[in-house]
């Protein structure tokens, strides 16, 4: 049941099982995308913050020199401001998904989607106030 975490960008690779078997440690960056062990997400919920992520822009575009450190905390600022924010990775096909991976680790935030070079990831705030969280619907 693997396949049932994965993102709507990332389940095209992973219903590739030659292009696993050829990038084997891909196998675990993907399962880092889609489930961080910190707060879960159920699919509704992944869906509605689909929707809402349709209209963002990209808050930050990762380029050729990769994570840096204030990239990083710009990252944090944003999901802590935010909650939901999309990311853009300009980099080739295996090094989104590693990125994209050491992102959910480094903000213990969670992966809403990935399509293509674009990765939407989500963070709750509880410091933020009520009227201002995104509200989730109930699982």
């Amino acid at each position: 049941m693997l396949l049932g975490f994965f993102d709507v960008g990332v389940a095209a690779l992973a219903l590739n099982p030659v292009f696993l078997r050829q990038n084997p440690s891909l196998t675990a960056s993907l399962k880092a995308i889609s489930y961080n062990g910190i707060m879960p997400l159920s699919i509704p919920q992944k869906k509605y913050l689909r929707g809402l992520c349709h209209d963002l822009a990209p808050v930050v575009t990762i380029a050729d020199k990769g994570l840096s450190e204030a990239v990083g905390q710009e990252i944090e600022n944003a999901l802590t401001h935010h909650e939901l924010i999309k990311i853009k990775i300009r980099q080739d096909k295996t090094q989104r998904a590693q990125l994209a991976a050491a992102l959910v680790d480094q903000t213990q935030a969670e992966s809403v989607m990935a399509i293509g070079q674009v990765v939407c990831l989500y963070r709750s705030n509880p410091d933020k106030p009520v009227a201002k969280r995104i509200t989730l619907p109930q699982r």
